[in-house]
């Protein structure tokens, strides 16, 4: 079974031993899979991150993706998501194995993401109607993270280790002082996607639109429209950010019946987050750095004027 060169090193570099331990082990968890789930016709996917993941055929269930977890905390909570979501707006969850890290999936079929689409008011209408329908209200909360947890790890990390710089110190300051604001006026709690951007959301043969790849995090279910936004100004052209801004605030705010400042609010949260989680890789992209920070000052500038 294929697995690429580049991959290994990547997995060897991210996880050290455990990612070497876990290479090592991956034959056996695939011929394992192909046994119980009768795959064959395998291919690997490209551009593959910290999981190995296959396209393969299954006699049960047709086109399916094996996708198997890398050794990272997040493992299990994006598996038992998995299971969870409506099957409606997320992929369908066919089998899986805790045991060896194995998940079989629905293949979304053509599987086009949200920017074939060149309309970038179309991306947001359909994007916020399926973000819209993905938070889950369910009792089984236990074993996820919350929003308040990612947050609070964060922050505590970029002020302690003082790699962001003041600027970013005071963006830090200010999100937390607008989520302990919007938390206290929301006693709402769902199970979110977590990522759900413009390559996670895949259109199936019939149109329809449906998340793929949760994480699984437990906040205000408005949230769930923050990935989006933020991953839709960073793909958007300088000039047209604001009118973006101005049509993403509004369309979500009436499809989560929350206020313009609420919906700012979450967006300029999961900004400063990001970023600081961006601070926290070995060797981030100083680009990219700039580019976020600079859209998080131009969406801080835009929260305070509401």
């Amino acid at each position: 079974m294929l697995i690429t060169e580049e991959f290994k090193t990547k997995s060897i570099r991210r996880f050290d031993e455990n990612g070497e331990e876990w290479i090592l082990q991956l034959p056996k968890i695939i011929d394992i899979c192909k046994g119980k789930w009768q795959l064959y016709d395998f291919k690997i996917v490209e551009d593959l991150s910290i999981n190995l993941i296959y396209f393969a055929k299954s006699k049960k269930y047709g086109d399916v993706v094996l996708k198997l977890e890398g050794p990272h905390p997040e493992k299990y909570t994006e598996m038992k998501a998995l299971s969870l979501f409506n099957e409606e707006c997320v992929c369908k969850c066919y089998a899986l194995d805790m045991d060896i890290g194995a998940l079989l999936l629905e293949r979304i079929v053509p599987g086009k993401c949200l920017t074939s689409l060149k309309n970038h008011r179309e991306q947001i209408t359909i994007a916020a109607e399926l973000i819209a329908k993905v938070p889950l209200f369910t009792d089984a909360k236990d074993g996820f993270p919350t929003y308040s947890q990612w947050i609070n790890r964060a922050f505590k990390k970029a002020r302690t280790e003082n790699k962001v710089g003041s600027k970013m110190i005071h963006f830090i300051d200010e999100a937390e002082k607008f989520f302990k604001e919007v938390e206290s006026n929301d006693s709402q709690v769902a199970l979110l996607h977590g990522d759900l951007h413009h390559w996670n959301i895949l259109q199936d043969e019939n149109g329809n639109w449906k998340a793929i790849d949760p994480h699984g995090v437990l906040g205000p279910p408005y949230f769930e429209s923050a990935r989006f936004m933020t991953n839709h100004l960073d793909i958007s052209e300088e000039e047209n950010k604001k009118e973006i801004l101005d049509d993403m605030i509004n369309i979500f705010s009436t499809k989560f019946n929350e206020t313009k400042k609420t919906i700012t609010i979450a967006l300029f949260v999961l900004y400063a987050l990001s970023i600081c989680w961006t601070f926290e890789e070995a060797a981030p992209d100083e680009l990219l750095l700039k580019k976020d920070i600079e859209n998080c000052e131009f969406v801080y500038n835009y929260l305070i004027k509401l």
